[in-house]
């Protein structure tokens, strides 16, 4: 028995070559992460963390709901204000951490996924589905603390709550819903996730799950658009073919901005091909997870195009929300290596596209790391790294007088 176990953590050891691209994806958040504020953490971070401190008992509770643009984040905002209450001061690079972290745990959560669906050569899987998931393509994401807690949150939470959801005991229906409540108030397209997970549960046909999933959908929807104002955004005129456009484009987005079309229909044709769609209602068991979290990432993108292809940037969306095109491309690999395990063409399949994914990964490791560096480069040269450079000021100041935050210099002339 020792012996087999000892056998066991050997093949875990020498699997640990899947880790290469977290290991060079926190290199850099390393490198380049400093205790200096960033965009939306003057407001989301200093501002609520003063106006939280400041506000009577009785209102506290109702902060941690209030919204943030069209969002509700919850699970961000307690990391924030625990934080503070253990350290007293408030780090952002410490933080960015805490947030990037997220990405490790939703990928021992898709390890353990996939490993139930490919026993043999799960490593292959899993080695890929890590280069996309700790793509740097997605710098913004990585760099700002505050877009970090939150977008890597709500994907923390729904594969947290997936997982749990997976298991047979009855004790852990009481996780599963907590970090689904968790996942619907992480971000905006937390709803979208939750929605997903009450679709897992009633595809395992498990009564507890389906009533435990779909009441927490239910009841915490309606509370999370309790007081909800809809937030304006100065667009462009939005249409059918400018959102069929922008689903398009943020799909092939992993491999190539300039010919994400071409690679989105070649994302589409491969699942299309892959997808186990003829045994509708006998999917096997270990696939329903991987299923959906295709749904949650297709349906995020889909609600992207609706909501943001109305923007007037030319690439239509930010680093920040390349996790998903990220995610369809692991997907996607995970279906294809599927599909093909039993053949002849397993490792001439492989081989190539190992070969692509490693050469879409290598182009953007060079650029995120160059965009890593530029925003670095601003944070420490500029006073205030902000578009309204008083605001942020008067903010930093009230943060310092209240012992929360203190820049650590004064580099330069303030952004106007």
């Amino acid at each position: 028995m020792e012996k087999l176990q000892d056998k066991k953590w050997v093949n875990y050891l020498l699997s640990a070559w899947i880790f290469i691209p977290a290991f060079l994806y926190f290199r850099i958040v390393d490198r380049y992460a400093v205790n200096i504020p960033w965009s939306d953490d003057y407001d989301a971070i200093l501002g609520f963390l003063l106006q939280f401190r400041n506000a009577p008992f009785s209102e506290k509770i109702g902060l941690l709901f209030l919204q943030h643009n069209e969002h509700r984040i919850l699970p961000s905002r307690l990391v924030y204000i625990t934080w503070q209450a253990l350290f007293g001061r408030i780090n952002f690079r410490y933080l960015t951490f805490i947030g990037d972290t997220q990405l490790l745990v939703a990928f021992f959560i898709s390890i353990y996924f996939i490993r139930r669906c490919i026993p043999r050569y799960w490593s292959i899987a899993a080695f890929v589905w890590g280069l996309c998931l700790f793509d740097l393509n997605t710098y913004e994401n990585s760099g700002v603390t505050m877009t970090s807690m939150q977008n890597n949150g709500v994907v923390m939470f729904f594969f947290i709550s997936l997982f749990f959801y997976s298991l047979n005991r009855r004790i852990y229906l009481i996780p599963a819903i907590v970090f689904q409540f968790l996942c619907m108030f992480a971000s905006g397209n937390g709803i979208i996730g939750s929605i997903f997970i009450a679709a897992f549960a009633f595809f395992t046909r498990d009564r507890p799950k389906i009533i435990g999933s779909g009441v927490t959908l239910l009841v915490f929807s309606c509370l999370y658009f309790w007081n909800y104002v809809a937030p304006q955004h100065a667009t462009v005129p939005k249409t059918l073919s400018h959102q069929i456009a922008f689903f398009l484009q943020m799909s092939g987005a992993h491999f190539s901005v300039e010919y994400a079309l071409w690679f989105a229909v070649l994302i589409i044709a491969v699942l299309l091909l892959t997808l186990p769609l003829r045994d509708r209602g006998k999917i096997e068991a270990p696939l329903l997870p991987v299923i959906s979290i295709l749904g949650f990432v297709v349906a995020t993108i889909a609600a992207a195009a609706v909501f943001r292809s109305n923007v007037t940037d030319t690439i239509f969306y930010g680093s920040k929300y390349m996790i998903y095109p990220n995610l369809l491309a692991a997907i996607s690999f995970f279906f294809l290596f599927r599909k093909i395990l039993p053949t002849r063409w397993l490792w001439p399949v492989t081989a190539i596209c190992i070969i692509g994914m490693l050469y879409t990964y290598r182009l953007n490791y060079l650029q995120g790391r160059g965009n890593f560096a530029s925003e670095n480069y601003k944070l420490t040269t500029r006073s205030y790294y902000y578009p309204d450079s008083t605001k942020a000021k008067r903010i930093t100041d009230d943060a310092c007088k209240a012992g929360l935050y203190c820049r650590p210099d004064e580099p330069g002339p303030a952004v106007r």
